[in-house]
């Protein structure tokens, strides 16, 4: 069967008019309305140039295959799943290149459950649909109206704090020209409304689709710096950034230092499991032992969850936890519908901060002490197949545990790591932890870094 190029491992993304245009568009939409058999489906997109035209196409072919189509307009992908559960709709799909350059656009698709349609088993399915033929049409096209959710949707994540804890905070926001801005904007307007004492300073707040200042990840360098730059230039308690879509958000203590997203983690479970004793706690198996060993005090329990957002809302559903984390800086949570937000972590953040009177240094140092880690290291190569074989087995007497969840995670007695790739085609991801052992991490990561080098040919 031949093959559209923006249909990837699990995203449908590229370059537009070259992997995407208007014309697969349209089919994508008739595509998901079949697939899902859906009678109502809402549409958002992000601020891209490129997005106002895949999405009429879009919407085009939904009602063409007679299903009515609910448009909330520009969005972050979090807030499509909100519309989608508060209006009963059969799914959506929002037109987002997430945190790619401005040539880039995409399409992200989501069932009546708010779980993503990413798996080769739905691309399949899809692409024959675009490809070889178009279900039969109905006589009567489906309706278009036009809904705004806004206001629900901000009162929704700010049901996740009680807002009297919050004591005087300032915080530089960086939404990098794209969609987390317009919340930044509601939220602000909240504030002042319920007279929370936030003070929001902004950093490229504007939504612009020609993103004047690169493309909007956080990760890249330029971005962290600048941001924690403003933290320090305005003596901020807090700093954060977002992608395009806002579906990561990057946190910045007050001396403009990156947090590593493992510790947010076991922060927001903390949280969870101190409030409501008993719960069950998800997390991915990069890194967990901080994760595990703050919830254990706390009287929950964690379940390991391969990385990724359909297995862990899946999991989430299957064990009715009340939060899942992952260290790629996706959060999920059971009152937000089992999904993904990167607004509710900050507001919990912020409240922690306010009834501790404690900065994020001071609440994650002891964290960092006790769990030390490598960061995520990108080998930068592509695996050979028999790769992470002869690891494991170079290394497996030592070993108390082995696990292949998202490659190869293998735990020792004091340490552990995990090797993970993402995709069939993608380089190895390398995180090392310890218990309280810097100089065995940095040892370890070398050790590993090397038999990667020297095999991963």
């Amino acid at each position: 069967m031949d093959t559209l190029t923006c249909f990837q491992s699990s995203q449908i993304s590229g370059i537009v008019n070259k992997d995407i245009d208007e014309s697969v568009a349209y089919k994508l939409g008739i595509a998901v309305a079949h697939y899902l058999d859906a009678k109502c489906l809402v549409v958002g997109g992000d601020n891209r140039l490129s997005t106002p035209a895949l999405k009429l196409a879009l919407i085009k072919g939904i009602k063409n295959y007679g299903c009515n189509v609910i448009d909330i307009g520009v969005c972050g992908t979090e807030e499509l799943a909100f519309a989608n559960t508060i209006s009963q709709a059969d799914g959506g799909i929002i037109i987002t290149g997430g945190a790619q350059p401005k040539v880039f656009n995409g399409f992200k698709i989501i069932d009546n459950n708010n779980e993503f349609i990413c798996q080769k088993k739905h691309f399949d399915i899809l692409q024959q649909s675009i490809l070889q033929h178009e279900p039969p049409m109905p006589k009567e096209a489906g309706k278009l109206v036009y809904q705004n959710y806004i206001k629900s949707y901000i009162q929704q994540i700010l049901s996740f704090i009680k807002t009297d804890n919050i004591q005087s905070l300032r915080i530089v926001v960086n939404a990098g020209n794209g969609m987390a801005g317009n919340v930044i904007n509601a939220l602000e307007s909240a504030f002042l409304a319920q007279q929370i004492p936030i003070q929001l300073i902004k950093l490229n707040n504007q939504p612009n689709g020609e993103f004047p200042h690169g493309a909007p990840d956080p990760e890249l360098a330029h971005h962290q710096r600048k941001t924690s730059d403003a933290v320090k230039r305005y003596h901020a308690d807090l700093g954060l950034a977002w992608d395009g879509d806002f579906s990561r958000c990057f946190f910045f203590d007050a001396q403009g230092n990156a947090v590593d997203h493992y510790y947010i983690i076991a922060l927001l479970a903390q949280q969870f499991a101190t409030k409501q004793p008993a719960q069950k706690i998800v997390h991915d198996s990069r890194l967990m032992w901080n994760t595990i060993d703050t919830v254990s005090k706390c009287g929950g329990e964690t379940i390991e969850c391969a990385t990724g957002q359909t297995p862990m809302a899946h999991r989430m559903r299957e064990e009715q936890a009340v939060y899942a984390g992952a260290t790629d800086a996706h959060h999920y949570f059971k009152d937000f519908f089992y999904c993904e937000s990167s607004m509710i972590p900050w507001l919990m953040i912020c409240e922690l901060l306010s009834t501790t009177n404690k900065s994020l240094s001071e609440l994650i140092n002891q964290q960092m002490l006790a769990f030390p880690t490598s960061g995520e290291i990108d080998s930068k190569i592509t695996p050979s197949a028999t790769l992470l074989d002869n690891i494991e087995h170079e290394l497996a007497a030592q070993a108390v545990d082995i696990k292949h969840h998202d490659g190869l995670t293998m735990s020792f007695r004091n340490w552990r790591f995990s090797l993970c790739q993402s995709s069939p085609h993608s380089s190895l991801k390398l995180n090392v932890e310890s218990r309280g052992d810097v100089a065995l991490v940095q040892q370890q990561t070398n050790y590993l870094l090397q038999l990667i080098q020297g095999t991963g040919i």
